[in-house]
This record gives structure tokens, sequence and C-alpha cells, in this order.
């Protein structure tokens, strides 16, 4: 065992590279504990806040029409199911498409439709072109299959008004659309526009 004289000694003896190795080893193992401890209880800035400011602009969607058309309805009554297509491009990337999508809320021009039932607008279908985006400005087309309950039109307004309401719109439905970005699964609300054909 050195006493404090003998490293005294000893210290004044070294070259300043010794010197600077004996000091820097123990710094640089400190400042490697330091930085692996502070990943360990993340100080990063990735609250939920900044990762949704973050991950608000990775992917653009030019949305389709929802669409009643107006005659095929007056003659053949309402379809079963209605198709909506998203157009979705990487503003960064790598995205995951998940077919995953659901109805946030809509709203509607309620003086076209019969206002006695509690209307529903429902996805049961999520089908995409492409599931990985790699590259900027990828796209892939996604197509959200959508039933309605008690979403029906005014039959007035299907039988006498149905060439001046056509290309009207009627309302918004409100779609929160679903894709992972780094690992982590991020919605994106999208506004489909309810229209008449």
């Amino acid at each position: 065992m050195i006493n404090r004289q003998q490293f005294k000694n000893k210290w004044k003896s070294w070259s300043f590279p010794e010197k600077c190795s004996v000091i820097g080893i123990p710094i640089a193992i400190f400042g490697i504990l330091i930085s692996q401890v502070s990943n360990g209880f993340s100080f990063s800035n990735d609250t939920p806040e900044n990762l949704r400011v973050s991950t608000e602009n990775v992917i653009h969607v030019i949305p389709g029409d929802f669409t009643f058309n107006l005659n095929n309805i007056r003659d053949n009554s309402y379809p079963n199911k209605y198709t909506v297509s998203l157009k979705v491009q990487a503003r960064k990337t790598p995205v995951l498409l998940l077919r995953k999508a659901l109805v946030n809320s809509f709203l509607l021009n309620e003086d076209y439709f019969v206002k006695e039932y509690i209307k529903d607008f429902k996805i049961v279908n999520v089908n995409t072109s492409s599931l990985s985006l790699e590259n900027v400005s990828d796209t892939a087309e996604i197509e959200l299959t959508l039933d309605t309950m008690f979403v029906f039109i005014n039959p007035n307004d299907l039988v006498w008004n149905a060439d001046s309401l056509s290309q009207e719109e009627m309302g918004k439905i409100e779609i929160k659309l679903y894709f992972q970005y780094h690992g982590n699964e991020i919605s994106k609300i999208v506004n489909v526009p309810i229209r008449f054909i």
C-alpha cells in the first residue's frame, strides 16, 4: 500500500502523458457510467407531446369522398357497404401502415337526412396496396370499407332533388388512421368529405 508521501513523490517523477492517463481513465469511465444511467432514466426530449409534434408530418393523406349515389339509391336501394380510398405518402421513413382505422366522429347536414334514427358509421375492413413505405415520397392506396346504420337520405331529396344536390358536400367523417413509425404506433386524423353524387 502506497502512503500519501510516496504517491506525491511518484507523481512528481511522472511525465505529463502519464499524469493525463491516470486522471483521464477514471473520468472517461465516470462519463460512460453517467451516460448509461441517463439513457436508462430517459432524460431525452421524447415526451408524449414532443413525440406527437415530431410524428405529426410523418405521412400525408389525401382522402377520397364518401359518396351517396342518389340515382343508384333511388333505383336500387342502399348498398350494403361503402368504400373510401385514401392516398398515403411518406414524408419521413420508415413507415409501416397498419390495417387499422376507426371512425372517430362524423357530422352530417341533418337537413338532407332522416332525423328519426340514431346514425352510425363503422369501418369493417381496411386494405392497403403496400404495408411498408421505405422511401420519402413512397405512396400507398388504402381502401376502407364502411358500413352505415340508419343513415337514410330524405325521400323527397332522393326523388325530386337528386340532380340539384349532385356534388354537394353533406358532412364529414373523422377517421383515425393507424401506422407505425420507428416502432411506435401512431394515429393520424383524416377528414373524409361526405358527398352526394
